[in-house]
């Protein structure tokens, strides 16, 4: 291993050390920090073989901590992991484990109900609610099962 390979490798296990990293994100630090590439390389396959680093892994943990701390639909979930790198299959994969459409709506009608309990009676406008999930990432597919299971409809809401 070469002196410039023990820095990267170094400052990779210090970044690992404090907060886990999908490989493509441990990838963009170091490469910004100067290291040539095939260094780089050497590093994250280092990391790969002693399992420091675990895209599978690093996206249940993504979806398991939003999911407790700031819940969201599949859509916006998929979008994050795709910032952070991670390829389409193990989103996917992870994203059919731990948010399977039942529990997507289930936990849409969750947020409407915590929604309904601050609002003021007659303030759950119809508009309001739906722009308020989309950009929770659920799909209009869901929230209309959610909605409806609590007697909500969107019908004077352009639903596409």
């Amino acid at each position: 291993m070469t002196e410039l390979n023990r820095k990267a490798l170094s400052y990779a296990l210090t970044l690992l050390g404090r907060k886990r990293y999908a490989k493509v994100q441990l990838e963009r630090k170091l490469i910004n920090r100067g290291f040539p590439e095939e260094e780089v390389k050497a590093v994250l396959h280092y990391c790969e073989e002693r399992d420091y680093i675990n895209d599978y892994d690093f996206a249940r943990f993504w979806v398991e901590d939003r999911l407790r701390f700031k819940p969201m639909g599949r859509w916006r979930l998929r979008g994050e992991l795709f910032q952070h790198g991670i390829e389409a299959e193990v989103v996917d994969r992870v994203l059919e484990e731990l948010l399977p459409e039942e529990q997507e709506v289930a936990l849409a009608e969750e947020i409407i109900r915590a929604k309904a309990a601050k609002a003021g009676p007659g303030e759950l406008k119809g508009r309001k609610l739906f722009d308020f999930l989309r950009r929770r990432g659920f799909s209009p597919e869901v929230i209309r099962r959610a909605a409806g299971a609590l007697g909500i409809t969107f019908s004077e809401v352009d639903q596409t």
